[in-house]
Order: C-alpha cells, then sequence, then structure tokens
C-alpha cells in the first residue's frame, strides 16, 4: 500500500480498545492509538450530539487514524453519510478494518493532505479533526501522526472556513504547539460561534475548539 510519498509496509493488528457503546478499536502498527486527545473529541462529538439541529447529512474525521472519531460520530449523531480521512495508507487500511468490524455503512476512507481534498457548498456537515499532536518534523508514518501541532490546526481552519457553508467543527491541538489567539479569532469572523473545552495532562493542556456556523 502506498499513497502521497508513503508506504504502508509489515501492517500490523497490535491489540484492541473498548470504546463502550458496543464500540471497539484496533490499535495498528504505524497509527496513531487512542489517548486522551482522542477522549477530549469524543465528548465534544456527545456534547454537540445534544446541540444538533437540523438533520447532519456527513461526518468528516480528518486525520482519522485508526477510524474512532469518524465511528463514533457516525454511531452517535447518525448522519447520513461518513469521510474518514488520513495522509497515512496505514491508517487508512486499519480504519477499514474497523469500520467493517463496526459494522458501519455509508462510509468512504479517502488518502488526503489535511482537508485540501474538500469541495466548497459544504452544509450540514460535521468535520472532526484531531490534529498532529505536537510541533515538530518527525519523519516517517508515525512522524504524520505526532507532528504537525498548531500549524496544521491553521491549516485545516483556512481551509474549512472556505468550504463550510452550514455546520460544526472540532478541531484538537496542545498548548505546546504556541498561541493560538489567531486560529480562535479567524473561525469568529468567519461566523463560527466557538466554545473551547480542554483537559490538564501532566506539563500541557489539550484543547478542542468547537465552532458552529449557520444555525
Amino acid at each position: 500500500m502506498s499513497g502521497l510519498g508513503y508506504s504502508c509496509a509489515g501492517f500490523e493488528i497490535l491489540y484492541k480498545v473498548p470504546l463502550g457503546d458496543r464500540l471497539s478499536i484496533n490499535v495498528c502498527k504505524d497509527v496513531y492509538a487512542p489517548s486522551d486527545d482522542t477522549f477530549l473529541a469524543v465528548n465534544a462529538i456527545s456534547e454537540l450530539k445534544e446541540k444538533k439541529g437540523s438533520p447532519l447529512r456527513v461526518c468528516i474525521d480528518i486525520g482519522t487514524g485508526s477510524g474512532v472519531l469518524g465511528i463514533y460520530c457516525a454511531k452517535k449523531l447518525r448522519p447520513a453519510y461518513t469521510v474518514l480521512i488520513d495522509i497515512n495508507p496505514c491508517a487508512l487500511y486499519c480504519s477499514k478494518i474497523n469500520i467493517r468490524e463496526n459494522e458501519l455503512f455509508l462510509t468512504d476512507i479517502i488518502q488526503c493532505d489535511n482537508a485540501t481534498c474538500l469541495r466548497p457548498g459544504l452544509r450540514d456537515a460535521f468535520i472532526v479533526y484531531n490534529t498532529p499532536y505536537l510541533p515538530v518534523k518527525d519523519e516517517g508514518l508515525l512522524g504524520l501522526a505526532w507532528s504537525g501541532g498548531l500549524r496544521e490546526a491553521n491549516r485545516f481552519v483556512q481551509q474549512v472556513i472556505s468550504v463550510l457553508s452550514r455546520g460544526c467543527i472540532v478541531v484538537v491541538y496542545s498548548s505546546l504547539s504556541g498561541d493560538d489567539s489567531e486560529l480562535i479569532l479567524r473561525l469568529r469572523l468567519s461566523g463560527f460561534n466557538t466554545v473551547i473545552r480542554k483537559i490538564h495532562v501532566f506539563f500541557e493542556d489539550i484543547k478542542a475548539v468547537i465552532g458552529c456556523k449557520g444555525g
């Protein structure tokens, strides 16, 4: 398996993580394993479930990794269609296995860099991105899961504000990434009502920005 300059060799399922509600996820070699940031995003999705107004047409999980957030979104928010996106071919294969085991339907898996493959005119959509965790530039497949920080969060926001006409986003990143005031301001100036949820883990805050626009 290869694409966008990356190949997946020696694919291996390492272990399984239960998520509750009869959901479980296989964790795979060279793919980011669910952690504190993942479950902060899960809580943000649950919060949006309580606020959801108009029917949700599509759920998009960018940087899907093992597929956990896309699967959780599909099960909890019940969109008509779900899309899982990652640049890492190992992550795509891992998420494909997890989609099948969790009996998801009307789901696509796409290899793409960040949100660059999304087209303008999205509405009644929910987009979640648990960004690469830290502001570093590691090499290799695991580097794709860990590297990026606020740079990737800002790229995501810049792309999403140009394609999403109505819907919600959740973007997760670490306080170690730097000052996020520009990101928050950009969302608010683009018509997103935003709230921030965070947890403190050791020497950092992990933040989830929830933004909705268009009712």
